[in-house]
């Protein structure tokens, strides 16, 4: 009976880790569409940076960070 339940709960684990995978991509390509169609800077911005973190590769060409480097003046 233990043994079903390990299984059981294991093949609920993956399919919820297949479908996790599946929003993720959805949710990385409307941010794109977002940032896309924006009409102010800062809705761009929070656009491209959102779909970056979900994993979107071609938000990289379109968001840049504002002071991303900063040099120590000696």
């Amino acid at each position: 009976m233990e043994k079903l339940i390990i299984w059981i709960v294991l093949l609920v684990f993956f399919y919820l880790m297949s479908r996790i995978n599946t929003w993720k991509k959805r949710a990385a390509a409307a941010f794109l569409v977002v940032g896309q169609r924006a009409i102010t800077k800062e809705e761009r911005k929070w656009g491209y940076r959102n779909a970056l973190r979900a994993g979107e590769k071609k938000a990289e060409r379109f968001y840049v960070p504002v002071g991303g480097i900063k040099i120590a003046h000696i």
